[in-house]
């Protein structure tokens, strides 16, 4: 298990005045700020996709935005697996798992991209 200190990275040791059962709570409380962050920026997109929808706006823009929105819900989703596995297992690999997590944002980006994104909301072409 594995934090950074004043030091800097300590690996295979903790910094003093943490506790091992604390360290889960600790990936947890992190998972959580991170989470609520990019759920309040999908909140954002949200009111911006509503407001936008009122005023009629071009398709293209509508699409962008629902995009954007989806790539918000993305992080939420690795924050979530992330709390998950801190919570679900021994301290010992739970922890150091739950924070690699976020190593795999980029593949979840890519994944929803490439693979979701052209399913969900397909490319409206108009004529010209």
């Amino acid at each position: 298990m594995d934090l950074i200190g004043p030091d800097g990275v300590f690996f295979g040791r903790r910094p003093a005045g943490v506790e091992l059962a604390q360290a889960p709570w600790l990936m947890v409380m992190y998972g959580a700020g991170f989470a609520l962050l990019f759920l309040l920026l999908a909140a954002l997109h949200w009111r911006a996709l509503g407001c936008l929808r009122r005023r009629d706006e071009s398709a293209a823009r509508l699409r962008a935005l629902r995009v954007s929105l989806g790539a918000c819900l993305v992080y939420v989703a690795v924050a979530a697996i992330s709390i998950l596995l801190a919570l679900a297992g021994p301290t010992r690999w739970a922890v150091p798992a739950s924070g690699f997590v976020y190593a795999f944002i980029g593949v979840a980006h890519y994944l929803y991209h490439a693979v979701l994104t052209p399913r969900l909301f397909p490319v409206v072409r108009t004529a010209p």
